[in-house]
């Protein structure tokens, strides 16, 4: 797993890179956070690259399973996803983290969640 650890107003975030690994449940959950505490932060901005398939079909609780793995281990997170994935249950997912939701966010565009975590 590749990854960067960006560092804005004195706030480290930890980057998922581009380069095949994917986010594909609670086992790359807890390796994503393992990579955030050796490197000091709790911050984690995930790239829609690195969604597997399955993430956005709620039926497999895939999305669930890694949430709560970050809830259990206080890791805030935001995900960068396409429009094209904000539909049917996975929608009202992304509402509803998006409304009631300190610790999880979606967003579309990578500055904005950037934004988010560093002022979250």
């Amino acid at each position: 797993m590749k990854f960067k650890v960006i560092d804005r107003n004195n706030v480290k975030i930890l980057r998922t890179e581009e380069n095949g690994f994917f986010l594909d449940g609670e086992e790359a959950a807890l390796d994503l956070i393992g990579n955030a505490g050796a490197n000091g932060t709790t911050k984690i901005l995930i790239l829609p690259e690195n969604l597997c398939h399955e993430f956005f079909d709620l039926k497999t609780r895939i999305a669930g399973g890694i949430l709560q793995k970050f809830a259990n281990y206080s890791i805030t997170a935001a995900f960068v996803i396409s429009i094209d994935n904000k539909t049917g249950r996975f929608g009202e997912l992304v509402n509803e983290t998006d409304d009631y939701s300190t610790q999880f966010r979606f967003f579309y565009d990578e500055k904005e969640a950037i934004n988010w975590l560093v002022t979250g």
